[in-house]
């Protein structure tokens, strides 16, 4: 793996999932008057928090992300427009922890792998409450093959649910994304999520009574070899926590939502959005955040020395054929080549 920028001796950090504090309070949002062509989609922004962690031989990468993203779910009746149950990504920030077997690590902005699991994790639709979850307090568990694979806890119009994907086959429902690394053989040691649904009411929960959920998943690979030529046969393991805070919704028509689709949410407006009583960062996250916000990229690369075998050479852009080529490079662990050079006609 890869070192990048500043290096120090420092003491491993072991990995550990921060607690999650549901809010204290409802989002409380705009009282607005919904007529029945917007009630054809809901568009739901969450900010979500990430804690994963790459192991590979004797080298560590950490990394904290934050991020927000949105969810387009249509009705039942709309046709011709599917939406988005995975997370979308509108905007995002990541800090980066490398660590070798003799403790030494770096920090960086940047990784040229992608091994979260966070996104795959959708947010649920339509889901039927069990029958034993008909009075105001009460629970409900359905067992798995050696263990309990859901319990439900209803406390008057607020409903939690625990999942243990891996207690059952029947429990990969909930993660839909994920079926394709489920039939690759990819080993899961853990996959837990939990769902805090508020307002609730009637004999179904769907997309609207959400208001957080949190998901813990190991694994032993990640579905692909990814590190490809370069160490080829290498175990590795990914942990994955992630915390997801609804920070918002609204109803839609179609045609709102197809402008959606193609015109983000400005980033002014998701700051404003912040979701109320955040838990608090660690103490070490917080460190790593200043680790990387303290690096000066452009002086970085402001001092990087020039090629000089690039010297009195035209440089021109790579055409789009070259670009599809350097994708396909980077995806099976090649160095990509950079901009083509030509010499001048003299």
């Amino acid at each position: 793996m890869k070192r990048f920028l500043i290096a120090a001796a420092c003491p491993i950090l072991p990995f550990t999932s921060p607690s999650a504090t549901l809010p204290d309070k409802n989002i409380r949002l705009n009282e607005v008057t919904v007529s029945a062509h917007k009630q054809q989609v809901l568009h739901t922004i969450g900010y979500l928090r990430e804690y994963s962690e790459l192991t590979a031989g004797g080298d560590t990468v950490f990394m904290f992300r934050e991020k927000w993203v949105d969810f387009m779910t249509p009705s039942n009746n709309v046709k011709r427009f599917t939406g988005w149950h995975t997370p979308r990504i509108l905007s995002s920030k990541s800090y980066y922890r490398f660590i070798d077997s003799a403790g030494t690590d770096s920090v960086s902005n940047r990784f040229n792998q992608h091994f979260s699991w966070s996104d795959w994790i959708r947010i649920p639709s339509r889901i039927p409450i069990p029958g034993n979850l008909n009075e105001p307090f009460s629970t409900d568990t359905i067992a798995g093959k050696y263990r309990p694979t859901e319990i439900w806890l209803r406390n008057d119009d607020q409903v939690d649910l625990k999942v243990n994907v891996l207690a059952h086959p029947d429990s990969r429902r909930w993660v839909p994304g994920l079926n394709d690394f489920f039939a690759r053989g990819v080993d899961f040691e853990r996959f837990d999520i939990n769902y805090y649904f508020r307002a609730v009411s009637g004999r179904t929960i769907t997309e609207s009574n959400l208001e957080m959920m949190t998901f813990n998943i190991e694994s032993n690979g990640r579905g692909r070899n990814m590190f490809k030529f370069n160490r080829p046969s290498e175990p590795f393991s990914v942990r994955t926590y992630a915390e997801l805070y609804i920070a918002g919704r609204e109803n839609l028509s179609v045609s709102e939502a197809r402008h959606l689709e193609q015109k983000r949410p400005e980033a002014d407006m998701l700051q404003a959005m912040m979701p109320d009583n955040l838990p608090e960062l660690s103490s070490d996250i917080a460190r790593l955040i200043c680790r990387v916000d303290s690096i000066d990229h452009t002086g970085l690369r402001v001092k990087a020395k020039p090629d000089e075998n690039l010297a009195g050479l035209s440089l021109k852009p790579l055409s789009p054929k070259e670009k599809m080529i350097n994708r396909l490079r980077g995806m099976v662990g090649l160095p990509r080549k950079g901009i083509r050079a030509e010499k001048y006609d003299r």
